[in-house]
């Protein structure tokens, strides 16, 4: 009896999986798992750590120099000596801010994030997209096989039929050729019908990393709404579109660097000094303002052995001081960049009409391929009238038996077939719903409501 129940709960546990891996809602959850988000969600903490590294200054550099200094003196006026001095100098290099190449780096940086992030949220909107499409297709095939297995069946006791009646003498070899033919080509449908669905399914879990097998799915729709036509969007995609904010973003950071490299190359730093008795002891501190960093330094002495008899007219001194160091290049090589960057921002202008050009025009495409599908569910609709007319009118007639079994079965698979249709002229136009928005910049995944449902 346990073993029975632990059975039934793995049973359970299992088949709770199942339901849960092929939900839709379940399976948008598996979004970011799809192979473009990882790598968009890479590029954005690449990004982030390449800005921390740029908004961080330098480390503070510290640096000890012994030295050892021999000197000596044979002169008429001054006894003859020999010293030996043992030295040391100390620095510290502190870096306080970013140079003007630094700054326009990070900032460079920081707008690469900004486009990083959305693209990070486009790839999320393209999988979903992707993966309402395929979810949308496999259903659609697996709908499809259904009402093939009833068209198989119909040409099977069409093929059937035209034996007999060939048997009989009343249709030609020619006609019961085709009817083997029509029976050929509709289980070639169904050959066709079951591998696309595999290659479907196995599409999908590359996709989402699902691990389930091919399993039913649920019918799902996704409530279209309103959109403002075209020319009301032109405005908003040009302000807003990631491809043209970039090119934007390009030519101002090419402006940018022009007018700092059109700026004069000065090197200025200034420098104060300390140094005590004999030279004893020296200091100093320098900051440059090119690359800001300040950098005190201290000398001092170790040890000394030996003696230099000091002169008669000697005296001991000590100075203090401030040096300023100003270096000024010709600008010749930034004249050159500066010539080749402002051919390089015309050619981004022109980039960026085109690309504005190009983005409209997508726009339209994606609307007009909405109004095509609309057009063709009502087309879709209408053809499901006849159909049904005609499966009334057939369904008479075989009530006063004047017609077939097989007539009533034809004109009962061509409504289903034309309900199929119907179901296929809805998915397309839902997924051109869902590119307009995209296009649009107008798609919001949380914002949107897809529902199962059996029939609406």
């Amino acid at each position: 009896m346990k073993s029975k129940l632990i059975g039934l709960f793995l049973f359970l546990l299992f088949f709770s999986g199942q339901i849960f891996s092929t939900d839709f809602k379940s399976m948008v959850l598996l979004i970011d798992s799809s192979y473009d988000v990882r790598s968009a969600a890479l590029d954005v903490e690449q990004s982030r750590g390449q800005i921390a590294a740029l908004s961080h200054p330098g480390d503070v550099l510290f640096s000890l120099d012994p030295s050892v200094k021999v000197l000596t003196v044979d002169d008429d006026d001054v006894q003859f000596g020999e010293e030996v001095s043992l030295t040391g100098s100390a620095s510290i290099k502190i870096p306080v801010g970013l140079s003007a190449l630094e700054k326009e780096k990070l900032a460079f940086t920081q707008f690469d994030l900004k486009r990083k992030e959305e693209a990070l949220e486009a790839a999320r909107k393209a999988t979903f997209i992707s993966l309402y499409s395929m979810y949308q297709d496999i259903w659609l095939l697996q709908k499809e096989e259904e009402i093939l297995k009833r068209e198989l069946e119909a040409e099977e006791l069409s093929y059937k039929a035209a034996s007999e009646r060939y048997a009989l003498g009343s249709i030609t070899i020619k006609a019961l050729q085709d009817a083997g033919d029509s029976y050929d080509e509709k289980n070639e449908e169904m050959l066709q019908n079951s591998l696309e669905q595999r290659i479907s399914w196995f599409k999908l879990k590359t996709v989402i990393e699902l691990e389930e097998e091919p399993v039913s799915l649920s019918r799902i729709v996704l409530d279209i709404g309103e959109l403002p036509k075209p020319p009301d969007l032109y405005d908003w995609l040009n302000t807003n579109h990631p491809l043209l904010k970039a090119e934007r973003e390009k030519i101002s950071q090419l402006e940018q660097t022009v007018d700092r490299l059109g700026k004069a190359d000065l090197d200025l730093s200034v420098r104060a000094f300390f140094n005590s008795v004999n030279n004893t002891v020296t200091a100093s501190v320098s900051y440059d303002f090119m690359n800001p960093l300040i950098t005190p330094s201290v000398g001092f002495p170790i040890y000394t052995f030996g003696d230099i008899p000091s002169s008669s007219g000697g005296s001991a001194t000590w100075n203090v001081g401030m040096s300023v160091s100003l270096g000024l290049g010709t600008g010749k090589t930034d004249k050159l960049t500066i010539e080749d960057l402002e051919l390089e921002i015309q050619r981004s202008r022109y980039r960026l009409d085109y690309l504005s050009e190009n983005v409209n025009l997508v726009l339209r495409s994606a609307y007009q391929q909405h109004v095509k599908n609309i057009s063709s569910m009502d087309e879709a609709l209408r053809n499901l009238d006849l159909s049904e007319n005609n499966r009334k009118i057939v369904s008479a007639r075989k009530e006063l038996n004047q017609t077939s079994e097989l007539d009533l079965l034809m004109s009962e698979n061509a409504m289903q077939r034309s309900l199929w249709k119907i179901e296929a002229a809805r998915i397309a136009m839902e997924k051109s719903w869902l590119n307009l928005l995209d296009s649009a910049l107008k798609l919001d995944i949380e914002s949107l409501n897809v529902r199962e449902a059996e029939n609406d």
